[in-house]
């Protein structure tokens, strides 16, 4: 049941709320990428529709670089929030 991606981003969007967390996944090119970010920031959006599929990317917001990246739900590896890593890489 909660192989599903959409209750697999239920559980993580409450996991997180909206608190700052660290996350490390496998991007398109094959190289891991760790950053911290936010979830639901709206203050720099224009508005438009999320254009990455949201039964496979989460957006977060990561403040170093000031702009909205897609977070592969399916090569997550680890999120640190809260002072506990969860390992996903399972």
């Amino acid at each position: 049941m909660f192989n599903h991606p959409y209750y697999f981003r239920k559980l993580f969007e409450q996991f997180v709320g909206n608190r700052f967390f660290t996350v490390s996944f496998i991007k398109k090119d094959g190289l891991e990428r760790i950053m911290t970010c936010r979830l639901n920031v709206k203050k720099h959006s224009k508005g438009g529709a999320q254009s990455a599929d949201p039964n496979t990317y989460l957006v977060g917001w990561e403040p170093s670089a000031k702009q909205y990246r897609n977070i592969n739900i399916e090569t997550l590896q680890w999120v640190r929030c809260r002072g506990v890593t969860m390992d996903l890489a399972a």
